[in-house]
């Protein structure tokens, strides 16, 4: 269910470091999610040498993204410092701190930052490939997003993310106006963007010949209880 104040970045700040610890507890969505976006890279002729992670999280995608380019440099921005904390306790290869270890075994180690989407601590141009996979959903205004995110694109670089569509929550949508006879309480579920606008809001903030994709995920749950528990600890709720 949505909260107008986790439109402010510090609200959403907030909500993530609360969730961070038991996170990985409901992950699976993310990761699947990935997957399907990795697949989509094998088709995509791009040799990043800098790869971004937006709403990195506990670094699924940072791992698909070293995966993916051994030889990038691969940097993660979350809202969380307690998902980037996280992120860097479950990195595998994050004892290689040291000059000497990089060297060596010639494998990147992830580089994070905390920041909001829309001011970014980076210099104009600075990344090839731009990934982040259900994230952009959790700011309302999207097109306030991609100007940003623009701008720390390199020419012919790649932005590449998945997020929720308008048909998500659906069924907790509807059954929340059925519950309340005046339906006040329906704006309570979060709303999502169609993707159709978001295509125009790409091309606004300056990205050109944006291709969207669609696929519907079907979640199965055992009783209501555990979906509105699932949501929560994922954020939704």
């Amino acid at each position: 269910m949505s909260d107008p104040v986790l439109a402010h970045p510090a609200a959403l700040r907030r909500a993530f470091d609360r969730r961070a610890a038991r996170f990985a507890d409901v992950d699976f969505l993310l990761r699947e999610v990935g997957a399907r976006m990795q697949d989509r890279l094998s088709y995509i002729k791009l040799t990043p040498s800098r790869a971004l992670d937006l709403g990195c999280g506990l670094g699924q995608g940072l791992a698909v993204l070293r995966a993916q380019y051994p030889d990038a440099q691969i940097c993660g921005v979350d809202w969380s410092s307690a998902m980037l904390a996280r992120a860097t306790q479950l990195d595998p290869q994050r004892t290689d701190t040291g000059w000497l270890g990089r060297l060596l075994k010639k494998r990147p180690v992830f580089d994070f930052a905390q920041a909001d989407f829309r001011a970014l601590p980076f210099a104009g141009a600075s990344f090839d490939l731009l990934w982040s996979n259900l994230a952009l959903h959790w700011d309302p205004s999207p097109h306030a997003i991609f100007p940003e995110w623009h701008r720390i694109t390199t020419e012919g670089g790649l932005l590449m993310f998945s997020l929720f569509g308008p048909d998500t929550l659906k069924e907790l949508r509807q059954a929340v106006q059925r519950a309340s006879v005046e339906r006040q309480h329906a704006d309570r579920v979060q709303s999502f963007t169609d993707m159709h606008d978001v295509g125009d809001m790409l091309v606004h903030g300056g990205f050109s010949e944006p291709v969207m994709d669609m696929e519907t995920l079907t979640l199965t749950y055992a009783d209501p209880w555990q979906a509105l528990r699932e949501l929560r600890k994922m954020g939704s709720a």
